[in-house]
């Protein structure tokens, strides 16, 4: 016999040990996500240090004063509204734990989806910021971009400190430039 997703959740019981491990990785993650609220200086410092402020890329592509602060806006609105679903997150993992440990199953699996639906969200957000700026260039920067530099379009391009990261023997290895490549 089927039965839908919440009665399961509320049939199914849960061992003390069960809801404490889930309630500790639920914490670490909430503890490791960024701080949001009006945190400027971070924006500041990811749009300063954004792709379209190296000397060498600008000049390749011709970008104006007016055309990188055009990208400057585009990418401090995406942070903005990424810092709210980063604080929304939160509150729906508050949720998710009280109801963890309260036992209340069908809350706890809404509000699963919903933390699902908030990290899906979050996923847009970056696709969106590339498109946003490149939507910005025009064919000939844009073909220039991807045949010079085609690695910033590739690689993250903002980064938490955690992404900074990298194993082995690339660890203190700069970017290969695309001379480098072929």
């Amino acid at each position: 016999m089927y039965h839908s997703r919440e009665e399961r959740l509320e049939e199914a019981p849960m061992s003390r040990l069960t809801r404490c491990v889930l309630s500790a990785l639920i914490l670490t993650l909430a503890v490791a996500l960024p701080s949001s609220g009006a945190d400027t200086s971070a924006i500041d410092s990811h749009v300063a240090n954004a792709w379209w402020q190296d000397p060498g890329i600008s000049e390749a592509l011709s970008l104006t004063p007016a055309l990188r602060a055009k990208m400057d806006g585009v990418m401090r609105a995406n942070l903005e509204k990424r810092l709210e679903i980063r604080s929304a997150s939160r509150e729906k993992s508050k949720a998710f734990n009280e109801a963890l440990e309260t036992g209340e199953w069908a809350a706890a699996g809404k509000a699963a989806e919903s933390l699902a639906d908030a990290s899906a969200d979050q996923d847009r957000m970056r696709s969106n910021l590339k498109i946003d700026i490149l939507s910005v260039l025009s064919k000939d920067q844009l073909a220039t971009l991807t045949a010079d530099h085609g690695q910033v379009i590739r690689r993250p391009w903002v980064r938490q400190a955690k992404d900074k990261r990298t194993r082995g023997a690339n660890r203190n290895r700069a970017p290969r430039t695309q001379k480098e490549q072929k």
